[in-house]
């Protein structure tokens, strides 16, 4: 394999179909920058869902605008609604909102459990420690966050392979970079449900996701994140998320320790 030639630290191997076939690595170009791939089309630098940079083609990404477009009008309007559909629909407006106030109560008011995976040498060994749902999670969150790129498809991965430390990387994946030596995951439980804050450095770009599992096995995606930067699900979690941000971030530079520190004192 060989060194990007805009980023040393990435590698490429030359059979992509996207520019990085030619040695250029997504997070180091500007975004909307063109470039021909190794297919022959052109291929666009843009920001996915979870904040970082990827080459996307550019045929491929006016089929998903035209798709959603579609989908939109589709969509029935209020009133061809009946009183019935109405109805169910405030009532689970209701539900959804009770259930929001419920998981702000835990992520803004509750200490988490910290697991991190900081040691090369103990990666394997930690992995093993990870159980379902969260160990789910982690693995479709990391399928998902490839899949916009179509450079590569990695259902076929394990967990294990798409966290391995870099000596033990299988020689496919090195060039997506899917592995760090830093993933962290804080865990914080509820009498309702559980909430998973899960962070990596995938490509040395820092993402992860934010989700709710109710006791039920219910699961609800409430952010995807790159660096400090949380970007709610949907409109419903904008609130929430730019609370629990603030909260995320002090705790992060230590800030909580201190405040309650400080009343321990007082």
């Amino acid at each position: 394999m060989k060194k990007c030639k805009n980023d040393d630290k990435t590698y490429y191997k030359g059979t992509e179909p996207s520019p990085k076939g030619k040695g250029l690595a997504a997070h180091a170009e500007e975004e909307g920058t063109e470039e021909t791939g190794t297919d022959g089309n052109t291929w666009v630098v843009k920001k996915v869902s979870n904040g970082s940079k990827r080459w996307v083609k550019e045929d491929g990404e006016e089929e998903d605008d035209d798709d959603g477009k579609e989908e939109a009008d589709h969509k029935p309007t209020k009133r061809s609604r009946g009183k019935d559909e109405e109805k169910e629909e405030k009532n689970s407006h209701k539900q959804s909102s009770a259930v929001t106030e419920s998981i702000g109560k835990l992520i803004l008011k509750t200490e988490p459990a910290k697991f991190s995976m900081e040691t090369d040498g103990d990666r394997t060994r930690d992995l093993k420690k990870l159980k379902s749902p969260v160990r789910d999670l982690i693995h479709q969150w990391l399928i998902e966050s490839n899949e916009e790129s179509g450079d590569m498809d990695l259902k076929d991965y394990s967990l294990e392979n798409l966290m391995a430390p870099e000596d033990d990387v299988d020689e496919d994946l090195h060039d997506e970079a899917y592995y760090s030596t830093d993933w962290q995951l804080l865990t914080f439980k509820g009498k309702d449900g559980t909430f998973y804050d899960f962070n990596g450095w995938p490509g040395d770009n820092e993402s992860g996701f934010g989700t709710y599992v109710s006791k039920n096995g219910e699961t609800t995606r409430i952010f995807t994140n790159t660096d400090m930067v949380l970007y709610p699900s949907s409109e419903e979690f904008a609130d929430l998320v730019k609370k629990y941000e603030q909260v995320r971030s002090d705790r992060k530079e230590g800030k909580t320790n201190a405040k309650k520190q400080k009343k321990e004192e007082e």
